[in-house]
């Protein structure tokens, strides 16, 4: 495993970059450690994402997914039981589709005791200091799912997974940060990893995002190659995008990507999941 892997594929639009951030896409910026938390939170406060190596054990990974697996076989049974529509969109309570072919899961699916009774994944999980460290002692789990990135999918939009609380161009710390952990290798391309634009989360810096819609944004993004286990952490109003799952023939495979979102005590989401669907 190279030290350095995190965010060793940077890509850039062309043109002037200015103001860009991009010493922190180049090899290894965004690695941290969970041994210290305060310099990871540091890390963090500036680029709005980084990276924690081998966060879970493999044994643990493994059996998650192998549950994983059999929980979207029987999503697809119940789906076409219901005769839900897969080319439309459609949310459930716990499943919602993120465009096609990208599932977002919780619930029932984390319900077998690999997830409720796993110390790694609860109060013993090796991110939480640094967690604590940047929400507060106080910190909340939100909620946590799986999102089932499947072969056939399509890039997502650049997007933020929440906006800015005051819009008034003022710097505030985070309120809320998703942890990733993929269930499998995501050191090319092919299965669709997460591309981000380290930065974008400082309201200062917004107007340096206008173009992204029409392509005229040419500010570097970072995808983090990562293994399965790793844990990646990134704020909830950082620029992001899943990339298509490009698998195909004998190499078809989905990429589970288990996620947890935690947040200050006073904040709540009611964007990302339907409250009765």
């Amino acid at each position: 495993r190279h030290p350095a892997r995190h965010a060793a594929r940077h890509d850039r639009a062309g043109g002037r970059v200015g103001n860009s951030m991009t010493h922190l896409v180049a090899d290894g910026d965004l690695a941290a450690t969970a041994d210290d938390a305060d310099a990871a939170a540091d890390l963090f406060l500036e680029a709005g994402v980084c990276v924690f190596e081998a966060a879970l054990p493999p044994s643990l990974v493994a059996a998650c997914r192998s549950v994983l697996e059999r929980k979207s076989r029987l999503l697809d049974e119940r789906l076409a039981a219901r005769g839900v529509d897969l080319q439309a969109p459609w949310r459930f309570n716990e499943v919602c589709r993120r465009r096609f072919a990208r599932y977002d899961l919780r619930g029932w699916a984390l319900s077998d005791a690999i997830f409720t009774e796993s110390l790694l994944l609860w109060s013993a999980a090796p991110w939480l200091p640094f967690v604590r460290s940047v929400l507060g002692d106080d910190v909340k789990e939100l909620w946590r799912g799986v999102v089932d990135n499947r072969p056939g999918s399509e890039t997502q939009g650049w997007h933020r997974d929440g906006g800015f609380l005051f819009p008034n161009g003022v710097d505030l710390p985070p309120h809320c940060l998703t942890i990733f952990v993929p269930l499998v290798d995501l050191l090319t391309d092919e299965l669709g990893p997460p591309q981000f634009f380290p930065g974008s989360q400082r309201c200062t810096r917004e107007h340096l995002y206008t173009g992204l819609g029409d392509g005229s944004c040419h500010l570097p993004h970072c995808t983090p190659q990562l293994c399965a286990g790793d844990a990646l952490a990134f704020d909830y109003r950082i620029i992001h995008r899943g990339q298509a799952n490009l698998s195909r023939g004998a190499a078809r495979r989905s990429r589970p990507m288990l996620y947890l979102v935690y947040a200050k005590p006073w904040f709540t989401d009611v964007h990302n999941f339907p409250s009765d669907a």
